[in-house]
Formats: C-alpha cells, sequence, structure tokens
C-alpha cells in the first residue's frame, strides 16, 4: 500500500533462462544441447531429496545448456538458455517512473498528552545525553512545558500502566 492505494508489482518473466527451481544436484539431460523442445517438455533431470525431478521448458526454443551433469545447484541457477521461437514472450518488469508521495517524517508515538510528553522527553534526554540538535531544543522545551500543563497527564499515564497490570 502506498498513499492509501494498492500498488501490484509485476513478475518478470524470463522463459529465455532455465534456472533450478529448487537446491539440488543435475543428474542428466534429457534433450542434447543445440536441440529443439516444446513448452512443457522435460529437458533435464534433478535430484532433490533423493527424489528425481523432472525439469520442464515453460516456452518453444531451441536449448544450450551451461551446467554439466554431476554439478550441485542452488535454487535460481541457471542451467541452460532457452533461445525463443517467439522472442516477444519474455516480460521484463518495468522500472517505477513516477513519484511517491510525500510520507513525512514517522510518527512513532500517538497524539494523547501522555505519548507527546514521552516524545518531547525522549528529544531532551538525547540532547542531555550529547546528541545536541540546537534547532528541536527550543521548541522541544517549549512543547514540553505545554504539555505539563495539562491536566490530564497524570491521569492517561495512570491509565497506561494500569492497563498493562490489568493483562497480569
Amino acid at each position: 500500500m502506498v498513499d492509501g492505494k494498492t500498488c501490484l508489482l509485476e513478475k518478470e518473466n524470463d522463459p529465455t533462462q532455465l534456472r533450478s527451481p529448487s537446491p539440488g544436484k543435475l543428474v542428466r539431460f534429457l534433450v542434447e544441447s543445440g536441440d529443439h523442445v516444446r513448452a512443457g517438455q522435460a529437458y533435464a533431470e534433478i535430484e532433490v531429496m533423493k527424489m528425481y525431478m523432472p525439469l520442464l521448458a515453460t516456452e518453444d526454443g531451441i536449448v544450450q545448456f551451461i551446467k554439466q551433469p554431476g554439478t550441485t545447484l542452488e535454487a535460481g541457477d541457471i542451467i541452460g538458455i532457452l533461445s525463443l521461437d517467439d522472442p516477444s514472450r519474455v516480460r521484463h518488469a518495468k522500472p517505477f517512473e513516477g513519484q511517491l508521495p510525500v510520507m513525512g517524517q514517522p510518527t512513532l508515538y500517538g497524539a494523547k498528552t501522555h505519548q507527546r510528553y514521552r516524545e518531547l522527553r525522549l528529544i531532551l534526554d538525547n540532547a542531555m545525553d550529547g546528541y545536541d540538535n540546537q534547532a528541536l531544543v527550543q521548541p522541544t522545551l517549549k512543547d514540553i512545558f505545554e504539555v505539563l500543563q495539562n491536566p490530564e497527564l497524570p491521569y492517561l499515564e495512570f491509565n497506561e500502566v494500569f492497563a498493562a497490570l490489568s493483562g497480569r
């Protein structure tokens, strides 16, 4: 979700790369390098957890193998390249060229008096610990004096602590 809108990520589809779907061992090729394969045809076998799993071509084309039988594979390793009969079947994800909305500073605390007090106190504690930011100290002092004058502050802090204890 970006600015309240759902954004779908486009899946990149590149059938020219014949990849291993999981870790395993390349056992044998079922076609020769340079042979033509059809979509759904098995072109190789890998051993995964003592089981043989056929690898199927997703498109029609001519296969050129990169790996040799007996090679240990990781998930996603390229086994071969497929020269497609129809090159328009390759779909590359397009980079986002728009502009993301301005999100502002992250809100770590709520807007209630006791939450605002905790946020302001943290800023002042950091300043006292040596993280000097003169641009923040003066407005923070002004804001914390306003928050401390609010009569709801002790009541809200008490309710927060009591809510945590009442669940135990």
